[in-house]
């Protein structure tokens, strides 16, 4: 049952300020990271509440070993770091490197999959499930498949593949796919008496996003992250990091703000669009 009034929204959103009461009362009994505290020479407290997240007694040998490691850890982060400025990301061998991870996050944000997750409702009623029970039901099997997919992607390709080829096999299914869904949506659009929702064009192009995210969630969605951590070195690595995933959130309100206006306005060519951005 839904309610014609503002309660179909207000009742969900409110109910979100139970979760976030929990969460706030929840981050008083957080314990500190045992490595910022470490970091800040507190090493009685780093060593209390590494115990209590490993279990185990202040005194016994996991854990004098574990702060032994962190202390030599952040001793040569300290002297690697030492004198340094956020300048030095501007220079040339480091700058290339920013460069390379501001790309990964434009393209990795422009590929579709952003627009598609926010909007999933209003892009599957755009294929034909206009019903708001079977548009809902399948926006949810699209985040179910991600969470699965993204599982997958963290037990087995990020650690036998390299980042370059999941990201040249991810741009080239995830094109292929975009491309397929605009050329099917072109042909067969919604308004078409033939494209009820269980009709062949609709399930088919429900199946080209389905295989979408699954391609998404194997390479460039997951990966981004484990990149722009990875390519910068580590006396700059906060700061290459900071400036890299701030332009992936500019992006992602960029693409958000954007693809409701692109779907009303030149409907199927969006997924063309986004298929060019691949290669």
């Amino acid at each position: 049952m839904f309610l014609p009034t503002s309660v179909q929204w207000r009742t969900p959103l409110s109910l979100q300020i139970v979760l976030a009461a929990i969460v706030l009362i929840s981050s008083f009994f957080l314990p500190e990271s045992p490595r910022w505290l470490a970091r800040q020479a507190r090493y009685g407290e780093a060593a209390h509440n590494l115990s209590y997240l490993r279990s185990a007694a202040v005194d016994s040998t996991e854990i004098i070993e574990e702060m032994v490691e962190i202390r030599a850890q952040i001793q040569e982060e300290v002297s690697i770091s030492r004198g340094r400025t956020i300048r030095e990301i501007f220079e040339r061998k480091n700058f290339i490197r920013l460069l390379w991870s501001l790309a990964v996050g434009l393209f990795a944000m422009w590929c579709g999959h952003n627009g598609i997750l926010y909007y999933a409702p209003v892009v599957f009623a755009q294929i034909g499930y206009t019903g708001q029970n079977s548009a809902l039901m399948a926006s949810g099997i699209f985040t179910c498949i991600k969470f699965v997919s993204t599982i997958i992607f963290l037990i087995g390709g990020v650690h036998f593949f390299r980042r370059k080829t999941l990201l040249i096999g991810g741009s080239f299914l995830m094109g292929v796919l975009l491309f397929a869904l605009g050329a099917v949506l072109a042909t067969h659009p919604p308004t078409a008496a033939s494209n009820e929702p269980r009709s062949p064009s609709a399930q088919g192009m429900m199946a080209l996003i389905y295989l979408y995210v699954v391609a998404f969630s194997l390479s460039w969605g997951p990966l981004q992250w484990v990149y722009i951590g990875e390519i910068f070195p580590l006396r700059i690595r906060d700061y290459g990091m900071a400036v890299a995933a701030a332009n992936i959130w500019l992006w992602n309100f960029v693409v958000s703000k954007i693809t409701p206006i692109a779907i009303l306005n030149i409907g199927w060519k969006t997924w063309i669009v986004r298929h060019l951005l691949r290669y």
